[in-house]
């Protein structure tokens, strides 16, 4: 732990640099899946073995070229942190700035929490977000959802539902013009 106010205790950090290479950052339902997020809690997720972090090699390759194609000219910093809120609700995020070719910005994350307790939970709920702005689009991106591990009573009476707000900021080809919006939330059919 490295300590900070129980509204914001900070239990870990991490970061890094990358060069040559784009990174393609997942949609909301799979941020607490991705390997920077999950990596932040569980090395390896990054390619770590036996709780040590990972080698540069060794997090390329858990990386793959779809989260991480090379490109020339790209550099990116991501920066990681785990915290806990009353000790409570459990969070952890990254943050990432993509420049070079293309400048990115992007926050994704989970939090979460168990009721009464972790160990006889009555109630999991668990909330992973997405916040991302690309100057090429001019699109700023905000998605949060329910994952799997929310849940009433028992792990298998699941918890779905989610939002998402578009706003873009300047005009495209493909037609989106800059002041367009848009806003949607609650629990969809899997198959919308």
């Amino acid at each position: 732990p490295i300590g900070g106010v129980p509204e914001f205790f900070i239990t870990g950090l991490s970061g890094g640099f990358g060069y040559n290479r784009a990174i393609n950052l997942p949609r909301a339902d799979q941020v607490y899946n991705f390997p920077l997020v999950a990596g932040i809690s569980d090395s390896s997720k990054l390619g770590g073995v036996n709780g040590n972090p990972p080698t540069n090699t060794q997090a390329l390759q858990a990386l793959g070229t779809t989260i991480a194609p090379p490109q020339l000219g790209s550099y990116r910093l991501p920066a990681g942190i785990k915290f806990t809120t009353y000790e409570i609700l459990k969070s952890q995020a990254m943050l990432v700035v993509q420049f070079g070719s293309d400048f990115m910005i992007g926050l994704l994350g989970v939090s979460g929490l168990q009721l009464p307790d972790e160990k006889n939970p009555y109630v999991g709920a668990q909330m992973a977000f997405t916040v991302t702005y690309r100057a090429s689009t001019g699109l700023l991106a905000l998605e949060a959802v329910l994952t799997p591990n929310s849940y009433v009573l028992s792990p298998d009476c699941r918890l779905t539902g989610g939002m998402a707000f578009y706003i873009w900021s300047k005009n495209l080809p493909d037609g989106a013009s800059a002041g367009e919006f848009v806003l949607t939330l609650g629990g969809y059919n899997t198959r919308f």
